[in-house]
C-alpha cells in the first residue's frame, strides 16, 4: 500500500540488498532524472568504477522500463567511459517482487 502511495506521488526509492536478504533503504527522490543521478552517486559510494574490462559483470535489469534501463547505462558511460554489461527483463522471484517500472542494478566493485 504504501509503496503504491509512494509511486503516485513520484517519489523514487533507492536500495541495496541487505545481509538477511532484505532492502536496505539508501535514499529517496523525486522523479526519474534525479533517481539517476542518486543510482550513481551509490554506485559510486558502494566502490563501482567501470567495472572489469571483460565480461559482463555488469547488468541492468528492467520491469517493463528498457528506456530507463537505457538511460542509465548512457550516464554510466558518461562517468565512467564504458558499461561492460547487459540490459535485460526482470526474471522469477525479481520480477515477481519489484514494482513494474523499476531497475535493479547488479556490478562488481
Amino acid at each position: 500500500m504504501i509503496a503504491k502511495g509512494i509511486g503516485l506521488i513520484g517519489i523514487r526509492i533507492v536500495g541495496t540488498a541487505g545481509p538477511e536478504g532484505t532492502l536496505d533503504f539508501k535514499g529517496k527522490c523525486r522523479g526519474d532524472k534525479k533517481v539517476l543521478v542518486l543510482i550513481l552517486e551509490k554506485m559510486k559510494e558502494l566502490g563501482y568504477n567501470g567495472g572489469r574490462q571483460a565480461g559482463n559483470d555488469n547488468h541492468i535489469a528492467h520491469n517493463q522500463n528498457e528506456a530507463a534501463a537505457l538511460q542509465l547505462k548512457m550516464r554510466i558511460e558518461e562517468l565512467f567511459g564504458t558499461f561492460n554489461g547487459v540490459i535485460h527483463p526482470e526474471r522469477a522471484l525479481c520480477c515477481y517482487y519489484a514494482k513494474t517500472g523499476s531497475v535493479m542494478v547488479g556490478f562488481e566493485a
